[in-house]
């Protein structure tokens, strides 16, 4: 199955990757297009009957009807979003409440919705696709993934929607097609240890000769990846070797 996978990902990510360039000749068109689309889905949540957002028919009506606000101009919504309210800002149910970071500021909820995911999975395969077309042309394929990202969230809301991490988010609402790519089981993600978890994850991809991706959300997590494989090598050697975790039980990499 993983190698079907690892075949159909090229083809696939060519494709999103043709049909973002055929986009790219006429963007104005495109972004309209996907303007009206939006209109059309939200024009019935209680933001959208706001704006009456079901009589704008042009891209200067649009500006001049709905103000580009701050966070804090929504988060009354998203508190209500999290204690279980629906049709807010979003026609869809909100599966995950992604938790930024809070460089800029205090830490926000941005609501993630099946159909976002989706959205950020076709930007995904276009990037993969430019990311494969480079690869062919230095004569690399591209193979498994070794990813270390948590797929813990922090916890749940009182309206039952789990929130964390974008990180975690993204994960853990990936498909079974992109888990396939993984060089490690997916299950080796929900350690809560970060160190154990890089570990075990290092273990399962050292060993898997179709290696060809480290993944990481931000550039220090994976300076921080090749730090522990440098720290830990010769651990990592050893237990390669004699086929046995640190803990002396016995660890099977072709588990998952």
């Amino acid at each position: 199955m993983k190698n079907l996978v690892l075949s159909l990902l090229p083809v696939f990510a060519r494709r999103a990757k043709a049909g973002f360039v055929r986009k790219t000749k006429r963007t104005a068109q495109v972004q309209e297009q996907f303007l009206r689309s939006l209109l059309r889905a939200h024009q019935n949540t209680e933001v959208g009957r706001k704006y009456r957002l079901r009589d704008i028919k042009t891209v200067d009506q649009f500006r001049q009807r709905v103000p580009i606000l701050p966070y804090s101009a929504y988060e009354p919504y998203i508190e209500r979003i999290a204690q279980g309210e629906q049709n807010i800002l979003t026609p869809d149910p909100v599966v995950y409440l992604n938790l930024t970071s809070g460089s800029t500021g205090k830490q926000k909820l941005i609501p993630v919705t099946r159909r976002s995911q989706q959205v950020s999975q076709r930007i995904n395969q276009v990037s993969i696709g430019f990311a494969v077309e480079e690869a062919q042309r230095h004569g690399v394929s591209i193979g498994k993934m070794l990813l270390t990202s948590s797929v813990q969230g922090i916890g749940r809301t009182t309206g039952g929607i789990d929130y964390g991490p974008v990180s975690a988010g993204t994960v853990r609402q990936s498909s079974s097609f992109y888990r396939q790519l993984f060089a490690q089981p997916y299950d080796a993600l929900q350690a809560v240890d970060s160190l154990a978890r890089h570990y075990v994850c290092l273990l399962f991809a050292l060993q898997d000769p179709q290696l060809s991706v480290i993944a990481a959300t931000f550039p220090i997590l994976a300076l921080r990846l090749c730090d522990y494989l440098e720290s830990y090598a010769e651990d990592l050697i050893r237990d390669l070797d004699t086929g046995r975790s640190p803990t002396g039980s016995t660890w099977n990499p072709k588990f998952g």
